[in-house]
């Protein structure tokens, strides 16, 4: 039989999400979130559960043009249909130059 060993007491995703989302009601309330979205499986997550929670979040992708090109679309184009409400910041034309030492 398998020996399961959490870190915490939770042992399914509905107690955890529910949990998760009491934890964020109790201590954001009404205040409006900023958070970086990179669209990887934690800021996914974090970003879903602020949503269920009924949290004002204003969600942003920063491109920097090191990003990966899936199935012909650049990175920030899967991010914003996954998440329609995310902002796009665009800082390629700043950033890579610097990269390249230019």
């Amino acid at each position: 039989m398998l020996n399961h060993r959490f870190f915490t007491k939770f042992t399914d995703a509905e107690s955890f999400v529910k949990s998760a989302v009491e934890f964020i009601q109790k201590h954001v309330k009404k205040k409006k979130v900023f958070m970086a979205l990179s669209g990887g499986i934690d800021s996914s997550a974090a970003y879903l559960l602020l949503k269920k929670a009924g949290v004002d979040v204003l969600p942003v992708f920063i491109d920097h043009g090191l990003m990966r090109i899936i199935r012909g679309k650049e990175e920030w184009e899967h991010i914003k249909e996954m998440f329609p409400d995310v902002m796009i910041v665009d800082i390629r034309d700043e950033f890579l130059p610097q990269i390249f030492g230019e």
